[in-house]
This record gives structure tokens, C-alpha cells and sequence, in this order.
């Protein structure tokens, strides 16, 4: 199989071809086509087009991985590919290796190209923000026929359609850019208004940001997240199909885009070494591990790597339509299935496997363990995993009740802290106003040679300030107020309108000594008690914050422990069945 590289510095190429070598076999021709920088062929495209599709085809390559970052244009690319497509013998398949999904995926969105999931949903994509380079954990089917009367967006041609949710074309993405107007039962909403709308309707969490466009489905039209990197199959443009997209750093075997291309390049390999005439002999068999969980499968080959027999291959599941096992001398079956048509010799550890999982139901999941590196492995007994299980679980019990009770107690002071801190702007303003305050005595008498835009009066009773308003005769407004109506924090309240915010200027206050000693003290106190809940809503964050980090070391030591017992019993597993597995017992430390 030869594999051409193209678009790549020479640092990029050894790293990715390192990473395949190390999951496919030493089989693989390699060659990395450097690329003119774009200055020297920007003039001379097209000269340049017909050299390197010339090189290109000479060398003959089964697979063309590539990357634009080296190329003026994606259209300039897409003309290359599209000339080799027509003038090779055979199909070359293409592979688009991406270093910034924000840089290079969205180069190639002005060709409105058709994306394949692999769930094979397929749908053409011309939005950036439709493509998203995270997981996106759980998601809701949202539906919105009942709810939308008409959409008005912008179709992928640029024209202005108005459409029933069951009008729109099936496979149809509308990104939430392209929608301008959304008739409903309430009258005309913007896009995001109809999805708060939506939201507030359905019981699961689900925050308006997530949303970012809507698909037609057959049924009916729903919400839609957005599409991982993850998740993408394939690309089709109109005479050009890329098979394959990977990140060059997440090139591991955990990484699913990467993991489905080496499954193609083994499954490629595989053939072409059956169609050799001269077949040398292994002197080790050919094993396949047929296990449902990632962890024991990688278990299984770190063991057997370390008796050094590297000549395994892991699957998770099989159907009876598919022939992924005949190419093998011995299936180490884990897990209960019928395999009727193997021809080679089965082992079966379904049964010890059941027991050996047996003491970790209700401690850990399986599929959560990423990692088979165990940073303290140990051996342990039955009775020593139990012990440790107990204390972990009754540690774990701790952490969670600790989490549980501040998140309680800070959704209780949450509210206070939310109030108070509503209140604590306004307070601030009122206790400087009063720092600047006339006396009411002294205003009383000079009352007629005060000059203010505004005053506000501040006395208990009402006739002493309708007496002080009377004689400001060159104040344009006055407002009084009884400021012993304030006799706990929440009574500022009143005080928050505008129009009586408008009177908190230097020197605009004028108060009777009675009512200014009143309002410093309910301000200090809110001061004190706002300052209060700050603190004690700031406490509940960091006991939650020391929970938090404390149940990820107590998950990480029950992921160890699980990896010490698996690794311990499948180890005497294997050491138990070497000779059935026909290798040699020299091989063992």
C-alpha cells in the first residue's frame, strides 16, 4: 500500500507516518511531495496544477493524504484533486489530515459540500459554526413542527424562502445565521427567542448556545447542536469524495476518526498480503481478542506485548454477516457470541472474564477507563480488593455528601447573596450622598438662599417636609421621603427606581439628624451583611470546588485498583493457556 503525503512539512509527515506504522505494519510505502510556496506559484497555477498531478500520478499512491495549510486557496486543491480523479487509472482515496478545524474546514464550506455522519446522516454544510471541535455529551430530540409555523431563512443558493417545518427539503441543515424570521402561535419571534421559547417547554437542561441550527429529518425538524469533528465519516464535493478526516495530533488509538482509518488501512493490508504468491510463515499464530470493552482488549495486548507476541488484533463485536475473523488461527473469545464459521481454534475466557468483573459491578465503568498505564500496580487478593473497595466507596460516600450539602446550602444563600448584591450599589450611592448631607436644622433656616436642581427631604414626619418644600423656594424638585420606612436590607428596594436615584447627588440630601443616624446604621448593616454572604456563598463554592477535586482522585484510585485486579487475573489467564495459545513459555519473564 503507498501512501503519498502532500501540503505537509517534513516534521508533520514523520510524526503522522510514525503513528500509522506503529498501528498498521512496516508494509506501507511512504513519500511526502513538497509543496511551492504560494508566492512562487500563484501566478502559474495552473503550469504548476498539471507539474504535480503529473508527480503525483507517477508514483501511483493507493491513498493521498493532504493538508491545505500549504496551498494559496482550497479551490486551487480542489482543482488538483478533481484532475487527479479524472486523469488517474485508479481511484485514489483521499485523506484530509486537519490542524485548526476553524482554518481548513471552513475553507472548503464555500463548495457547499455534503457531509456524511457516521450515523450516516447526510446533509450539505456551509456554516462554520455548524462544526464543532468538541463532544457533545447529551442533547435532547427537540421537536419544532408544532411550535414553528413558518420559517424565513436564506437557502444555500442565497435566495429568501418561507417554508412549513414540513415544507423544507429533507436532509436540510439551516444554521441559525441564515434564519430571519420564525412565525409562531405567539406571533413573529427571531430565531432566538423561538428557541428560549422551545426550551422553557421541556423539562431537560438544555442551554439556548447549544443550538445552533435546525435539521429536517423524515418525521419531522428538530433542534440541532452542531456536528464534532468526531463524528464526521466522509466529505463529498461534486466529483470528489474525501473518505477520511483526522487531526494530526490526535493520531492514537482512542481517537475514533483515526481508529476508523487504521481499521481500512489493516483491513487494506490485510488483502493485499493475501494476494502475495510467496507467503512467508509466522512463527507465532495470528490471534484475534473478541472482547465489548476497550480497557480489557488494551490489557490484553500490553500482556501479551510484554511476553513480547505483537501480532494481535482486538475487536469489540461481530455480526454473523461479516467475515473480520477468518484470517485468523485462534479467537480469544471474552464475551458470550456465536461464531460459527471460525475455522481456526477458540479460546474461551467469557466465563473467567464474568468472575473477574464480578467484585467491580457497582465500584466502576468499564468504558470509563481510558488508560491501561497504572501508575501503582499491584497484586491483590479477593478478600485485599473488598477491603480497599470499602474504604474507597466509604471515602467516595464522604466526598459526595460534602458536595451535596454545599450545593445545598449554597442554592439557600445564593438568594441572599443574589438580593444583597442587587441592593449593595445602591447602598454604596445613598451612604456617600449622606456623607454630603445638610443638616435640617441649618437648611430650615436658610431655606430661601439653597439653590439645588433637586432635593431630597428626609424626615419622619410629613408636615415638616411639606413645611421645609414650601420655603425652598429656588429648589426646582423635591421629594420627600420617610426613611424609617427602611428597617432591613430588602426595604433599599424602595428605593431603586430612577427617579429617586436621580436625588443621591453630593449635597442634594437634606435630613434630620435622627433619620441620617437611622439610614447609616441599615447601611452599614447591609454593608456588613451583604459582605457576609459574599463570604459564606464564596465557602460553599470552595468546599464544592475541594469535593469535586477529591472525588476525581478517589475515581482515579478505583480506576487503578479495577486495573490492578483485571491485570493480575488476566495475567494468570494467560500465562495458564500460553501453550493453548501456542506460544512459547521461554517468552515469560
Amino acid at each position: 500500500m503507498q501512501l503519498l503525503g502532500i501540503g505537509f512539512s517534513s516534521h508533520d509527515w514523520d510524526i503522522l507516518i510514525k503513528q500509522l506504522q506503529e498501528h498498521v505494519s512496516s508494509q506501507i510505502k511512504t513519500k511526502l511531495h513538497k509543496v511551492a510556496k504560494s508566492s512562487s506559484i500563484s501566478n502559474n497555477w495552473l503550469k504548476y496544477k498539471e507539474n504535480l498531478s503529473i508527480d503525483i500520478l507517477n508514483y501511483n499512491p493507493d491513498w493521498l493524504l493532504f493538508t491545505l495549510r500549504k496551498f494559496e486557496s482550497a479551490e486551487n486543491f480542489m482543482f488538483l484533486l478533481d484532475n487527479l480523479q479524472r486523469n488517474s487509472p485508479k481511484r485514489i482515496r483521499l485523506v484530509m489530515v486537519v490542524q485548526s478545524i476553524q482554518e481548513e474546514l471552513n475553507e472548503i464550506l464555500t463548495f457547499n459540500p455534503i457531509f456524511e455522519l457516521v450515523n450516516k446522516m447526510r446533509f450539505k454544510i456551509s456554516a462554520k459554526e455548524l462544526l464543532l471541535n468538541h463532544h457533545i455529551p447529551r442533547f435532547p430530540r427537540i421537536r419544532i413542527n408544532t411550535e414553528f409555523q413558518v420559517i424565513e431563512y436564506v437557502s444555500d443558493s442565497g435566495s429568501i424562502v418561507k417554508q412549513t417545518p414540513d415544507e423544507i427539503p429533507l436532509h436540510t441543515l439551516i444554521p441559525f445565521k441564515n434564519i430571519r424570521k420564525i412565525h409562531t402561535s405567539k406571533g413573529q419571534l427571531s430565531p432566538g427567542q423561538s428557541v428560549r421559547m422551545i426550551l422553557s417547554k421541556h423539562s431537560r437542561i438544555t442551554h439556548p448556545k447549544q443550538v445552533v441550527g435546525i435539521l429536517r429529518e423524515a418525521k419531522a425538524c428538530y433542534l440541532f447542536p452542531g456536528i464534532p469533528f468526531n463524528s464526521i465519516k466522509n466529505i463529498t464535493f461534486e466529483k470528489t469524495k474525501i473518505e477520511h478526516l483526522i487531526k494530526l495530533d490526535e493520531c492514537t488509538e482512542n481517537n475514533p476518526p483515526f481508529k476508523r482509518l487504521i481499521k481500512v488501512f489493516l483491513k487494506e493490508t490485510a488483502g493485499k498480503y493475501k494476494q502475495k504468491i510467496v507467503k512467508v510463515k509466522q512463527s507465532t499464530p495470528q490471534i484475534v481478542c473478541l472482547c465489548r470493552y476497550s480497557i480489557i482488549n488494551n490489557l490484553i495486548k500490553k500482556l501479551l506485548k510484554g511476553i513480547g507476541y505483537t501480532n494481535l488484533v482486538t475487536v469489540e463485536e461481530v455480526s454473523s454477516k461479516d467475515n473480520k475473523l477468518k484470517d485468523y488461527e485462534v479467537l480469544l473469545k471474552l464475551q458470550e457470541c456465536n461464531v460459527p464459521d471460525f475455522k481456526g481454534q477458540i479460546l474461551d475466557w467469557s466465563k473467567e472474564l464474568d468472575q473477574i468483573l464480578e467484585p467491580l459491578s457497582q465500584f466502576v465503568l468499564l468504558n470509563d477507563i481510558k488508560s491501561v498505564v497504572n501508575k501503582e500496580p499491584f497484586t491483590l487478593k479477593q478478600t485485599e480488593l473488598e477491603d480497599l473497595k470499602g474504604k474507597l466507596l466509604k471515602n467516595e460516600k464522604t466526598a459526595l455528601t460534602m458536595k451535596m450539602r454545599a450545593e445545598r446550602d449554597q442554592l439557600l444563600y445564593s438568594q441572599e447573596y443574589d438580593v444583597l448584591k442587587k441592593i449593595d450599589p445602591l447602598v454604596t450611592l445613598l451612604t456617600d450622598a449622606l456623607s454630603t448631607s445638610t443638616n435640617w436644622e441649618n437648611a430650615f433656616k436658610d431655606a430661601s438662599e439653597i439653590k439645588l436642581q433637586r432635593a431630597l427631604l428626609l424626615c419622619e414626619d410629613e408636615n415638616d417636609a411639606s413645611e421645609m418644600n414650601f420655603k425652598l423656594t429656588q429648589v426646582e424638585r423635591k421629594l420627600w421621603i420617610n426613611p424609617f420606612l427602611i428597617q432591613k436590607s430588602e426595604d433599599f428596594n424602595q428605593l431603586k427606581s430612577k427617579t429617586i436615584r436621580s436625588y443621591f447627588k453630593p449635597g442634594s440630601l437634606i435630613i434630620k439628624p435622627a433619620a441620617l443616624k437611622h439610614l447609616k446604621k441599615i447601611c452599614l448593616q447591609t454593608k456588613q451583611e451583604f459582605k457576609n454572604a459574599k463570604k459564606t456563598f464564596n465557602r460553599q463554592k470552595e468546599i464544592m470546588k475541594k469535593a469535586n477535586s477529591e472525588l476525581k482522585v478517589l475515581q482515579s484510585k478505583k480506576n487503578n485498583l479495577a486495573l490492578s485486579w483485571l491485570e493480575h487475573n488476566l495475567k494468570e489467564l494467560l500465562f495458564r493457556d500460553l501453550q493453548v495459545l501456542h506460544l512459547d513459555s521461554s517468552m515469560v519473564e
